[in-house]
């Protein structure tokens, strides 16, 4: 069996112009002949590509069934993109019938492979392929060699000629490189930004200096110009410029409007209480409109009306009742000057008891005066009783 070489086309280094990888592949075409005549069938072929020395240089390929007519073949052979680095290179071709389990025959001598035109003019190419990213600075180009018409200003940018002025910002660079600026709204001094426009956070179309559409996370706030606010909501005179609105637009009168329920979880002073310790310490008379609630009690004032004062204490009697008797107690005195006139006084609930044996028993405030007041207790009960209770009572009345 006679192997003859009609030619190799390889094809190396060829890349197209979009920039698609390397094809690393070659076609190889032979002329076999058997017995001096040209062969016929299909033949199992061998393919190792080695160096000089005769060491292989990839991985051999083997083709099981390659058609041979009148004794030409054809195949494609790739043993990949690292296998043709410019050095000679050789192909070793073994071959034997297709489906023989018989040893390979080698065509020896091994066929040197020859670069065509395009693959020689291409043979530095794989040097680009170990350039890092970055690897190409300044120095490695050529003063001069990329000018004016190299150069896409669609693409590239131009250095920046100029720069715009404090508290203006860049909008656009043009081609020669020149910047148009405009006014940014803010002025900026030392650690202080400030603007004379409406802020929106939230919201492009802000309606007020400082508009929040969503929730706001503020440690203290102060709707003036004054000093450092001592609490989270300061309304003292030195704080308050202007009026703040919550739900509503702010009043003209009022430091806060709130047009729906208001929760405050932690104690508020109002009036110059400085340290308060009640959910709600009032440092000076108060006027309610409609019902003030306060732990279940209400304290009721109509538009027009006098002043209401609220006082709340607890009364301790102690007595021998008679069945069917009552006994009444000493007077009871008011703080001086709380009331003008004499109070409503209602009784509250049984503070204590001692004695009694099941009686039943009736509290009553009587001979109420605007200085003090007196009870009286009933036993309604069919036997006498000894007992001693406290009650608590409130009294209101006017100023």
């Amino acid at each position: 069996m006679r192997l003859s070489h009609l030619w190799l086309a390889a094809l190396l280094g060829l890349a197209s112009a979009t920039a698609s990888a390397i094809d690393s592949r070659l076609t190889y075409q032979g002329s076999l002949e058997e017995s001096g005549l040209p062969a016929e069938g299909d033949f199992a072929f061998r393919f190792e590509l080695q160096d000089e020395q005769g060491a292989a240089v990839a991985p051999a390929l083997e083709l099981d069934s390659v058609p041979v007519s009148g004794g030409v073949f054809t195949v494609e052979l790739d043993f990949g993109p690292g296998a043709f680095l410019g050095d000679d290179r050789f192909l070793r071709i073994e071959l034997r019938p297709s489906g023989s389990a018989e040893p390979y025959t080698a065509m020896d001598p091994p066929t040197r492979i020859t670069p065509t035109p395009y693959a020689q003019t291409a043979l530095g190419a794989h040097i680009a392929a170990s350039v890092a990213p970055d690897g190409v600075d300044s120095a490695a180009i050529l003063d001069g060699s990329v000018g004016a018409g190299d150069i896409d200003p669609a693409q590239v940018q131009r250095r920046i000629g100029g720069s715009c002025s404090q508290n203006s910002f860049l909008r656009a660079v043009g081609e020669d490189g020149a910047p148009t600026c405009a006014p940014s709204g803010w002025s900026a001094s030392g650690s202080e930004l400030t603007t004379l426009h409406n802020v929106g956070i939230g919201t492009f179309s802000p309606q007020t200096p400082l508009h929040v559409n969503g929730y706001a996370r503020v440690s203290r706030l102060s709707a003036g110009t004054g000093a450092s606010p001592a609490y989270p909501l300061d309304t003292t005179t030195a704080h308050v410029a202007t009026r703040i609105g919550v739900g509503t637009p702010p009043h003209s009168t009022y430091a806060i409007d709130a047009a729906g329920a208001v929760r405050l979880q932690n104690d508020v002073r109002i009036n110059g209480v400085l340290n308060p310790n009640n959910p709600l310490t009032i440092g000076n008379d108060t006027a309610v409109e409609g019902t003030l609630q306060s732990g279940g009690r209400g304290l009721v004032k109509g538009p027009g009306a006098a002043m209401q004062r609220m006082f709340r204490a607890q009364v301790t009697l102690g007595a021998n009742l008679p069945a069917g008797g009552s006994v009444d107690s000493l007077d009871f005195t008011f703080p001086s000057g709380l009331f003008s006139a004499p109070p409503i006084v209602m009784m509250g609930q049984l503070v204590s008891a001692t004695g009694g044996n099941g009686a039943r028993l009736e509290f009553v405030p009587f001979n109420t005066r605007a200085s003090a007041t007196q009870f009286r207790v009933f036993n309604h009960s069919g036997i006498s009783v000894d007992i001693t209770a406290t009650y608590e009572f409130i009294a209101i009345g006017p100023e």
